[in-house]
């Protein structure tokens, strides 16, 4: 069968479809619609502004003034070349990825949407948030799937699933931040290893979820040197590590290898005690049960 994509194209992207491609005119019009007004506001403040510099009456101001007129061009030519640097540089970045995931048998049609708004926990609990750079990947142990969660704080995220329901977990590095938070009364479990204590944070909805998951040989694996500045991440179905700032392709893999790990020593009996939901539940209903992971009732 001969290859049908364009010059340039990379394998395994997943071209445009005739949908997709109608979908972005539309925007395109929409955007147009909506930015010639604005640009229209815009200069009538900049005369405005000129018109005071000049001593002119703030109620007489010229539109067709040269220094109005200049500015706002100016103005509007550094939007656009903004803009278009930023889509560029999207572009570049995007081809990146898929480049990436093409030499290394990962897969760039990930349905982003489900990739946000799934965990209550901090720091993704607050606020919404967009996924970019997503990649996964198929393994005998499981799922991976990784992507930049660009949100009120940037995250890259790797995670794996599992047949459960458990409610929240997550593990941070204890630093300065972390320690004055404790000392201000930040919810926090404790083990019996007091080096494990000394160097992660623990929050739980559930603090004997939290002692059910964290059993010696997942604290042995999170003291290993890969999991140097990393935070864990168990919600849900869900067991995910991420590290700030954009996907750092050089540290997919040796993130995902944390995150197999960590999914693969989760005790049976906690899989088993925490089942799916059922389906058919309303997406109101599933909302309802996701605040319960974090209440003061679950602790």
């Amino acid at each position: 069968m001969s290859d049908t994509r364009g010059p340039g194209s990379v394998p395994g992207a997943r071209p445009r479809s005739t949908g997709e491609k109608v979908l972005l005119g539309v925007v395109a019009v929409l955007l147009t619609a909506l930015l010639v007004p604005c640009v229209l506001m815009a200069h009538a403040g900049i005369s405005v502004g000129v018109a005071a510099v000049r001593g002119v009456p703030l109620d007489e101001p010229e539109l067709a003034d040269p220094w109005a007129i200049a500015t706002t061009a100016v103005l509007c030519a550094t939007l656009v070349l903004a803009g278009v640097l930023s889509a560029r540089r999207d572009r570049r970045r995007r081809r990146q990825v898929e480049r990436w995931a093409a030499e290394r048998g990962w897969r760039t049609d990930v349905a982003r949407t489900v990739l946000v708004g799934r965990w209550e926990a901090p720091p993704f609990g607050r606020g919404g948030g967009v996924a970019t750079d997503a990649v996964e990947r198929d393994d005998e142990r499981g799922r991976i799937r990784s992507f930049t969660y660009n949100g009120l704080r940037r995250r890259h995220v790797v995670m794996v699933e599992r047949a459960m329901r458990g409610p929240g977990l997550v593990l941070t590095p204890e630093r300065g931040a972390q320690r004055l938070a404790r000392r201000l009364g930040g919810q926090d479990v404790t083990v019996e290893w007091e080096d494990f204590n000394a160097r992660w944070r623990i929050q739980a909805g559930r603090a004997r979820f939290a002692h059910a998951v964290l059993h010696p040989q997942v604290m042995e694996r999170l003291s290993r040197p890969d999991t140097d500045g990393l935070s864990v991440l168990v919600e849900g179905a869900d067991v995910a590590v991420h590290v700030p700032g954009r996907t750092d392709l050089g540290r997919i893999e040796s993130l995902a290898q944390v995150a197999l790990d960590l999914a693969e020593l989760l005790p049976a009996f906690v899989v088993d005690d925490h089942p799916p939901l059922p389906a058919g539940l309303t997406r109101r209903e599933v909302q309802a049960l996701d605040s319960e992971r974090w209440s003061e009732e679950a602790l």
